[in-house]
């Protein structure tokens, strides 16, 4: 394994903990598993490696696979890995969706089904519009931006923009009547199947 590699993994790991190197050094030193900041500043800079239970331990400590820290993944974990690898999601997507899955984040309301609303908008055929018309609505955006860029040193036609604007005002109004068609189509599914359930267990 190439010490640069390691180096920039092991920073990599650091920074996603939202630790400076200090607070990682003072972390390590209370635990009697380094001296000094010296050694996470030359494990970061390629000058030096961590021996392998060090590594280990900073599996525990990271709450990360091994082959995080070494580079080998992008994603903390082999299973977070394999997720974003055939959905494209991103690690803080697929966290945040076992979050609600578990009921483990901050709302007043039962979380464990949000993934099930979620699924149910992915299978709904309406999802396909309403991201077709998030970008349009980004190409539009795009386009108003990048006029008024190569515009900058020149007069910028009224009715240019006004068409930019209008055709970006449109498509973001047409993206929020799908997203209230595809929201009351769920409502109206999920209320069916609750209303169904109740008067099944009621008998």
């Amino acid at each position: 394994m190439k010490l640069d590699s390691l180096a920039m993994a092991l920073k990599r790991a650091r920074k996603d903990a939202g630790l400076t190197q200090e607070e990682l050094a003072e972390a390590l030193k209370a635990r009697g598993k380094i001296g000094h900041i010296r050694t996470i500043m030359n494990w970061e800079q390629g000058i030096s490696a961590p021996s392998m239970g060090m590594l280990i331990y900073l599996t525990e400590f990271y709450d990360c696979d091994l082959d995080y820290l070494t580079g080998r993944i992008d994603c903390k974990t082999h299973d977070l890995q394999f997720i974003h690898d055939v959905t494209g999601l991103s690690e803080e997507a697929i966290k945040k969706l076992i979050a609600w899955k578990n009921d483990a984040i901050d709302s007043s309301l039962d979380t464990s089904h949000w993934a099930d609303y979620l699924s149910k908008m992915i299978e709904n055929d309406l999802s396909d519009r309403y991201l077709e018309r998030l970008q349009l609505g980004i190409i539009s955006r795009i386009d108003e931006v990048s006029y008024l860029k190569n515009t900058s040193s020149r007069t910028v036609s009224d009715g240019t923009l006004t068409r930019f604007s209008e055709a970006t005002d449109a498509t973001i109004l047409r993206l929020s009547r799908v997203s209230s068609d595809l929201a009351e189509e769920i409502i109206d599914e999920e209320v069916t199947r609750i209303c169904k359930n109740k008067e099944e267990r009621n008998g």
